[in-house]
């Protein structure tokens, strides 16, 4: 299944978050997931103040953008019907 992870990383001169999207191929198992190969959109320069983006000196909090984990919790309920019971599909 192809999911889409969305991360922020901060501009070393500014501050100002930029967007970052990593598409995925991911193995969805009953209660993890797998992300295996992915394709990096990183912005080069800053939207605010020009700067270069030195992503080589940020770590960043990588999550599921909100159409994936719908997509997954989908997939899920469809596939092991229990999780619904116990509340645990996203």
């Amino acid at each position: 299944m192809d999911v889409t992870f969305e991360s922020r990383i901060p501009c070393i001169i500014c501050g100002y978050r930029m967007r970052v999207l990593r598409c995925a191929t991911a193995r969805i198992n009953k209660r993890s997931m797998r992300a295996k190969t992915y394709l990096a959109w990183v912005p080069r320069w800053c939207d605010e103040c020009g700067a270069k983006n030195l992503d080589d000196l940020v770590r960043e909090v990588v999550t599921l953008h909100p159409d994936s984990q719908a997509k997954i919790a989908a997939y899920r309920l469809k596939r092991w019907p229990e999780l619904a019971e116990e509340g645990l599909t996203a």
